[in-house]
């Protein structure tokens, strides 16, 4: 950290002060940046797994050993009812298809309240369970934006002027912190992912923009720490 401060000219007082609100802030920031590090492992995951089913092509005879006889066909005439009929007789079965999850985020109880046929009220004591399925969304991103507002003044004691120190992580210059950094290097170097595609990922999945430019300066900061 390259702070430039004059700490020789506090009081024992204002360095107490200044340690308990830099110590304050320090764990702010280790908070939120566990917590940002645990969602970045959790869309990393999920953004490699739709990586690599995109690039897999549908598989037929043109591109793999299955025989012409397995390759998808247009619907017949009566395709589509027959298979209504085997989905609606599957909902409920026991086994197969995808397992429920042990704690989902929230619950939708569907109970009737009038027949649809008939218009008369019904009891819940009437009605028993009738399908349980989950829906699965994933929940929008919005990059964390910190405003630093960094004061300085001129010291009427010794006539110098000064900056106020500002927390480790937050100094000047790169406008993206060590999440950012370390996401865009996983992507380029463990997944090869272009400039133009990263800087697109970004602005779609992240919802925040980066250019190819300020890409290639992030990179260059990043090994120039590596090689430190």
């Amino acid at each position: 950290m390259n702070c430039s401060f004059e700490l020789s000219q506090l009081s024992y007082h204002q360095k107490d002060n200044l340690i308990i609100e830099l110590w304050k802030e320090l764990e702010q920031l280790r908070h939120e940046n566990r917590k940002l590090m645990e969602e970045n492992e959790e869309l990393k995951r999920k953004v490699a797994m739709l990586e690599e089913q995109l690039k897999k092509p549908a598989k037929d005879s043109h591109n793999s050993s299955l025989s012409p006889s397995r390759d998808r066909k247009a619907n017949k005439p009566g395709d589509e009812n027959n298979g209504k009929k085997r989905r609606e007789a599957s909902v409920g079965r026991k086994g197969g298809g995808r397992e429920l999850h042990p704690n989902p985020d929230q619950r939708i109880v569907a109970r009737a309240r009038r027949c649809p046929h008939c218009g008369e009220a019904v009891s819940e004591a009437d009605q028993g369970l009738h399908a349980v399925y989950d829906k699965i969304e994933i929940p929008p991103v919005k990059p964390v934006v910190t405003r630093v507002e960094q004061y300085g003044g001129h010291c009427r004691h010794c006539g110098k002027e000064y900056v106020s120190p500002v927390p480790c992580g937050l100094e000047g210059g790169s406008p993206f912190g060590d999440s950012v950094q370390s996401l865009a290097t996983y992507y380029r170097y463990t997944h090869a992912i272009s400039y133009e595609r990263l800087s697109r990922l970004f602005g779609e999945v992240y919802n925040f923009s980066i250019s190819e430019g300020g890409l290639s300066n992030l990179f260059q900061k990043v090994k120039g720490r590596m090689d430190g």
